[in-house]
């Protein structure tokens, strides 16, 4: 018998080597034609991020990338140490998709008050609010004087239309006019009930509901009932343009709740999500609605325009018709609705995290209320964001991490709506030794600038 023929072992060798040339360019047919990439560019950049929209696919990386990818959305952020850009990137197979990002200097938020304001209205005349820790309203004008405008309706949170006209509400959601330094009962058609929601929009257009009724009031009208939720569901308003609110509906005892946009008409449309927090630009084209995995950004006819390259922000509202502005942690970004692209403007690290954010009438400051992180026993601070790019003194932004705090009797704090003014509170009695005291304490963090004005306050 003759043996088997075997292959000369040179054969072999060069058999497995074309088998795996093939396997190595099936795989890699089957991933050009499978996926698609995404090419980062960045100046100056310490790192890219791509992150998957709907999956749970994230890459990070040092420098520019290239990365494949399979089809979908992802989100894509290059950081440095000034600041970081982000863009959603559409990526569709076979073709690459080029992303160009810009990254600009955050900027250092200055302290403006160490009051804790709430329901806030600034212009360049007068900065107006609810100190939360008090509830009483106050306001501070051009001169930087302070002024106590109401201490007797313990004012909870207010939506201003204006700098002189708004609607507050009180502890017990009895709801008042604001008109210059007037307070006076709002008249519902309603009786007193704890679902009370309301807003109130640029041109004076109320929108109030009990939780059941909802109802509109033009300028100078009265409340007209234009819409009723179902039997068992409690509706609040999110949000509101002229021609319709936002409204948030829940059934009683469930944590669901949806969307919908209600017209003046009371034509009911619904969001295709949830979503928590709205803001309606201030056209009413656009209407931004925050998630916990998304940002998306619809027309007023729900018809997704965009999507911010951020989940589970805070605090959304429109400089503009273009412009978003929103909160991640300690940072304050600004979303470009025409370039698809979002910067990180604001920081306030040094401090706390954002927690509501209010654009100034003149359109130079972001006011942030922060919440702070500090030991001063202060929950809140007020600080502001310089449009125009033009960072705060050193010694400021010191100021706002030392102050407010208590020296024994005294207690330091600062306000500067107009310039900066160190406010000591103390025992009239103690007005020379609070003084002194403070200086000796802001002397400790190098804080103690002759050029700044300090102010005793005596206790009441």
């Amino acid at each position: 018998m003759r043996p088997p023929t075997q292959l000369p072992f040179k054969k072999i060798a060069w058999l497995l080597a074309i088998l795996i040339v093939l396997i190595v360019g099936l795989n890699l047919l089957y991933s050009y034609l499978t996926t698609g990439k995404i090419a980062v560019t960045s100046e100056k950049t310490d790192g890219v991020t791509i992150r998957a929209i709907d999956t749970a696919y994230t890459k990070t990386v040092k420098g520019s990338i290239n990365a494949r990818v399979k089809p979908g959305d992802y989100s894509v952020t290059v950081e440095n140490t000034s600041g970081s850009s982000s863009k959603i990137v559409h990526v569709v197979a076979r073709q690459t998709s080029p992303v160009s990002l810009h990254i600009i200097t955050a900027s250092q938020a200055e302290p403006v008050t160490s009051r804790a304001p709430g329901g806030l209205v600034v212009d360049q005349n007068a900065m107006t609010f609810v100190d939360i820790n008090n509830n009483n309203l106050y306001r501070v004008t051009a001169d930087g004087v302070e002024h106590l405008v109401d201490a007797d309706h313990s004012l909870t949170t207010i939506s201003w239309a204006d700098s002189s006209y708004g609607i507050g509400e009180d502890g017990d959601a009895q709801l008042y006019i604001i008109e210059g330094d007037s307070v006076t009962p709002l008249s519902l058609p309603f009786s007193h009930n704890n679902n009370v929601s309301f807003f109130i929009t640029a041109k004076r257009t109320l929108y109030v509901s009990n939780g059941h009724y909802l109802y509109v009031q033009s300028a100078g009208g009265s409340l007209k009932r234009f819409y009723s939720a179902d039997a068992g569901h409690i509706i609040t308003i999110k949000a509101a343009s002229d021609d319709y609110a936002v409204i948030s509906d829940a059934a009683a005892n469930s944590r669901k709740n949806h969307i919908a946009l209600i017209t003046t008409s009371g034509t009911v449309n619904n969001f295709k999500e949830e979503g928590y927090e709205i803001a309606v630009s201030p056209s009413g084209k656009n209407i931004a609605v925050t998630s916990d995995d998304e940002t998306v950004i619809t027309d007023n006819q729900l018809q997704e325009v965009a999507g911010v390259p951020a989940g589970n922000v805070n605090s959304p509202v429109w400089l503009n018709d273009n412009t978003l502005l929103y909160g991640v942690t300690s940072g304050l970004w600004s979303y470009d609705l025409q370039n698809s692209s979002s910067q990180k403007i604001g920081d306030v690290s040094r401090t706390g995290y954002v927690s509501s954010i209010t654009p100034d009438k003149t359109g130079k400051y972001i006011y942030l209320l922060v919440q702070n992180n500090s030991n001063s026993g202060k929950s809140f601070l007020l600080q502001r964001i310089n449009l125009e790019g033009k960072q705060p003194p050193g010694i400021y932004v010191r100021l706002g991490v030392y102050l407010p705090n208590t020296v024994d009797e005294c207690s330091l704090g600062y306000e500067n709506f107009v310039t900066m003014t160190i406010e000591v509170y103390g025992p009239a009695e103690s007005q020379d030794d609070c003084l002194g005291k403070a200086r000796d304490y802001l002397k400790l963090y190098n804080a103690n600038d002759p050029s700044l004005h300090m102010a005793f306050v005596p206790d009441v």
